[in-house]
């Protein structure tokens, strides 16, 4: 069958060397990265394993009405560590995409997609609930919080919005659109771009800030394909010039601010300009572990990672520190004190 992007991967499967560095990093072949095959165990579920799905559909080996493809697609973070890990380069990021467009253009569904789009359909963003705040329409900056923050933690938007005003910097934040990013990492292409579309109407400044780093990549990624010349950046930079404090703390990455947008230095400059020691996960940077708060991702595998990542915060005896309200909502989900940069 042809897949959405109509591309043929059969001669990259001549190229991957089965090395296994989607799946273990290069420096600590010991470890795992792939959270997939940690919680499955079988190569199918790893990068390089996407490949060999994606081109079995293109030859008709594998049909993408079979019971178990769904389980194959989505039991996956997206969260790109065999991407960045990958020493031949190969198209992964490209087949989990063609993956899932695929799937949800043959009017497949998972639990999980079925939810999400419910919401989508109820409330317009994948809470299921009108999410209505009252912030300034006028100011120096532009300001999209996201609607994960404005749902799960609306009093670090309003906290950080008063910190730049206390140091004479006021903010026009944007909250009556959701980014459709959830819709983005299911699939549901079209949908996305209609979201998309719609938010960057209500922009009026060339910079737009974004607290949330799932917002950021959604945004970059439509601005790019649709070469819309509008400078998307992390509201992180705008910590900058909040007041000096003292402390030790554990950094947790963002999969979609570190291994999507590059930003891993980013917020541990901020921390140590602000005076905070810190202290790093086993792994971290481009081979940190997704926390599983992703969407659209099985539920299993997101209870199995927020364990897994819980379990060594725990035994660092560390305050963690994160830059993502799905982080921090997944490992609360734990029962720990998550600190946001936003807020610390």
């Amino acid at each position: 069958m042809k897949l959405s992007r109509d591309l043929d991967y059969s001669a990259y499967l001549y190229t991957c060397n089965k090395c296994r560095s989607c799946i273990h990093p290069e420096t600590n072949p010991s470890k795992v990265i792939c959270p997939a095959f940690l919680y499955r165990g079988f190569i199918t579920f790893s990068g390089c394993g996407k490949l060999y799905t994606a081109q079995g559909l293109i030859e008709g080996k594998i049909s993408i009405y079979g019971e178990e493809i769904g389980d194959v697609i989505y039991t996956c973070m997206n969260c790109h560590a065999c991407v960045l890990n990958c020493p031949s380069a190969l198209p992964i990021k490209e087949a989990i995409r063609d993956l899932r467009e695929t799937f949800y253009e043959e009017g497949r569904r998972t639990k999980e997609m079925e939810k999400i789009l419910k919401n989508f359909r109820k409330s317009g963003n994948p809470w299921g609930r009108n999410i209505k705040s009252e912030f300034p329409e006028e100011g120096d900056v532009e300001i999209f919080p996201g609607c994960s923050y404005l749902h799960l933690y609306p009093s670090t938007v309003k906290r950080f919005i008063e910190g730049l005003r206390e140091k004479g910097i006021s903010a026009r934040i944007v909250t009556d659109e959701c980014c459709g990013s959830p819709l983005l990492e299911i699939g549901a292409k079209k949908e996305f771009e209609n979201r998309a579309e719609k938010l960057i109407e209500k922009f009026t400044q060339n910079t737009v800030y974004f607290m949330d780093p799932h917002c950021l990549w959604a945004m970059k990624t439509y601005s790019e394909e649709k070469g819309i010349g509008l400078e998307l950046k992390s509201a992180i930079e705008l910590l900058k010039s909040f007041p000096e404090k003292e402390g030790e703390v554990l950094y947790h990455d963002s999969c979609k601010l570190g291994r999507f947008l590059g930003l891993y230095e980013l917020p541990r400059e901020i921390l140590k300009v602000r005076g905070f020691k810190i202290y790093e996960m086993e792994l971290n940077r481009k081979n940190a572990l997704c926390c599983g708060g992703n969407w659209g991702a099985d539920d299993g595998l997101k209870r199995f990672l927020r364990k897994r990542n819980a379990e060594e915060i725990r035994n660092t005896e560390k305050d963690v520190v994160t830059s993502c309200p799905l982080c921090r909502s997944s490992l609360e989900k734990e029962k720990l004190k998550v600190f946001d940069i936003y807020e610390i």
